[in-house]
């Protein structure tokens, strides 16, 4: 991540090796292997408002039951974006914020899918 003068720029990845927990009639897959990615670009309008924007990826690197059936679902991409307050609860800091996402590729694309997110973060 870089950080100055109100500019966030921060990339990241992460590679998930997901075992099953239940038996094989739930989940036919006994491991899998899933890689996400992620950029972002943030920007602090106001002391306590920032607006950014991000891109994910994520991709299936082994071959689970849903890909073999639907080789579409290998991997999807994303991109949107968003607004965050900074809130100073007295020993605690709140960071709710609102974003909007939008699918790149199939097969969330095709399906028309949206994605609104709310979240409100606290660290105390």
């Amino acid at each position: 991540a870089y950080i100055a003068s109100g500019l966030t720029v921060q990339a990241e990845a992460t590679l998930l090796r997901l075992m099953r927990t239940r038996g094989d009639e739930v989940e036919k897959d006994s491991a899998r292997t899933n890689m996400t990615a992620g950029a972002h670009v943030g920007y602090l309008i106001a002391p306590i408002v920032s607006v950014g924007a991000e891109a994910h990826y994520q991709r299936w690197l082994s071959t689970p039951a849903a890909v073999d059936k639907d080789a579409t679902r290998r991997e999807q991409a994303t991109v949107g974006g968003g607004v965050r307050c900074n809130l100073d609860l007295g020993g605690a800091i709140a960071r709710p914020g609102v974003g909007y996402f939008v699918p790149i590729d199939d097969p969330m694309k095709t399906l028309g899918m949206k994605i609104l997110m709310v979240d409100v973060p606290i660290v105390f």
